[in-house]
């Protein structure tokens, strides 16, 4: 490149804009470094009047993060030709990589053809979240949408308020909603919540008070108390279709098992919000779905407790004790009586029904078959077993070494009923943690033999499959 000659165009006046082109696209194939010399002299043909030097002195600016390139490319956004303004467009992008602030310049502007562009582009990393303002945009939401969707990593929890009310005002359609809050890290979305407008720890108190007594439903459903948990709740209410890498799930129920397994641990009353929140919606709908309500249980296992839910409901639920195993929040011992004693595990036939007593010993310190063996009868609970052994099986699923334990438990269970023990310790293999199979090692070698060949049997049949190991 022959820089002198450059330069002295550059200063001529007036400008050849025919003999400055050429050498304007020619500095313009070099490496920043190398044009940031010219960049000063170069921004002044922004005001020329041939739009072909404006566009070439753009393309020169673009990548370079001073306060001479920006000025210079925020008023060409501004260019009395289209092709000139989408050049700008274009530069800014790769400026904007090194303050991704100056990107709004481009997003927000007032010509809808601007934002369009902008978003039609690779997104800027830091700055790829500011479509979302353009959710409520008709010319480009459509657009806004795709980009926030395709964009990689989370999105800031900043972005909940705004979600929030865009939801609320109609502005947003409830299903990317939920799409796009399901993106933020649930770290950073209970800290969110933590510091938003929420219910007091004794207004949270009393509506848990108020949901076990039988008119729960009405008491909860005209409650005055206001938590922005409840719009989220309430908008995860109703579910779509959403597959992740490895199983098909629901934006709904990712939402909520995030909010059961995340705040098992939680000692600053965020826990016994949600529940408060699960409550008052299910109430306010007049219906439940099943992953708010494994949720309420797994935070506030006393919703067993409230009648007002049907029987059936409660007991279904109890499948997030057995997914959260050892993670179960621990309750005393003689809250977890009252509830196994109650009519909740009772089947009408008089048997326990051991599933949902097996869910329920999840919420012991310790020792939970010699705990039940102190509540109930031991001859009760080996009739309940065999009265339907295959459902009972997951019962059998929690570690106890006490002497009254699970060991002790196996050999009452299968002392007289030996043809069956293969295929139901085969079946408690796919119930139990894998740290948990002690339970085989009394087995001898024709019963291993006996297992192993049922666990095969399983595998066909159902397509539960074995680890290399």
């Amino acid at each position: 490149m022959r820089d002198l000659e450059l330069w002295r165009l550059l200063q001529s006046e007036p400008v050849d804009a025919d003999g400055l082109l050429p050498y304007l696209q020619e500095l313009n194939a070099c490496e920043l470094p190398i044009r940031l010399p010219f960049l000063g002299p170069v921004s002044e043909c922004l005001d020329h009047e041939d739009p072909r030097l404006r566009q070439a002195a753009i393309q020169c600016l673009a990548g370079a993060a001073g306060s001479t390139a920006f000025r210079g490319l925020v008023r060409a956004l501004g260019d009395t030709e289209e092709e000139v303004r989408l050049t700008a467009v274009e530069a800014l992008r790769k400026s904007a990589v090194h303050d991704p602030a100056r990107w709004v310049h481009v997003l927000f502007d007032h010509d809808p053809m601007i934002r369009r562009a902008g978003l039609q582009g690779n997104s800027i990393p830091g700055a790829d979240w500011f479509a979302l303002y353009l959710l409520a945009d008709p010319q480009s939401e459509g657009l806004a949408a795709a980009q926030l969707l395709n964009r990689p990593g989370s999105s800031p929890s900043s972005t909940l308020p705004a979600l929030i009310e865009m939801v609320e005002r109609g502005h947003l359609d409830r299903e990317l909603a939920r799409r796009l809050i399901t993106q933020i890290r649930s770290q950073e979305r209970n800290e969110w919540f933590w510091n938003s407008q929420k219910r007091t720890a004794s207004e949270v108190q009393t509506l848990l008070n108020h949901a076990s007594n039988p008119a729960a439903d009405d008491s909860l459903s005209l409650s005055k108390t206001v938590d922005v948990l409840d719009s989220l709740v309430d908008l995860f209410w109703e579910t779509d279709p959403f597959q992740s890498d490895d199983s098909a799930e629901t934006f709904q129920s990712r939402f909520f098992s995030d909010l059961a397994e995340t705040l098992q641990n939680d000692m600053s009353g965020l826990r016994l919000r949600v529940a408060a929140s699960i409550l008052v919606i299910a109430s306010r709908r007049g219906t439940w779905n099943l992953p708010a309500l494994k949720t309420c249980l797994a935070l506030w296992p006393y919703v067993l407790k409230c009648e007002w839910i049907e029987k059936n409901q409660r007991c279904e639920a109890i499948q997030v004790f057995y997914k959260l195993g050892s993670q179960c929040r621990r309750e005393p011992d003689a809250e977890v009586k009252t509830l196994i004693q109650s009519d909740l595990c009772q089947h009408p036939d008089g048997h326990l029904d051991l599933w949902v007593v097996g869910g329920l010993l999840h919420l012991l310190e310790n020792h939970p078959y010699k705990r039940l063996q102190e509540w109930v009868n031991v001859k009760k609970i080996l009739a309940s077993f065999w009265a339907d052994p295959e459902r009972s099986v997951p019962f059998l699923s929690l570690s106890d070494n006490s002497e009254e334990g699970r060991a002790q438990l196996l050999k009452l269970i299968f002392g007289h009923r030996q043809p069956e023990k293969a295929g139901l310790m085969a079946r408690m293999v796919h119930s139990v943690p894998a740290d948990g199979y002690e339970f085989l090692d009394e087995l001898t070698c024709q019963e291993a033999i006996e297992v192993f060949s049922e666990l095969l049997q399983l595998q066909k049949i159902s397509g539960q499959s074995l680890s290399e190991n």
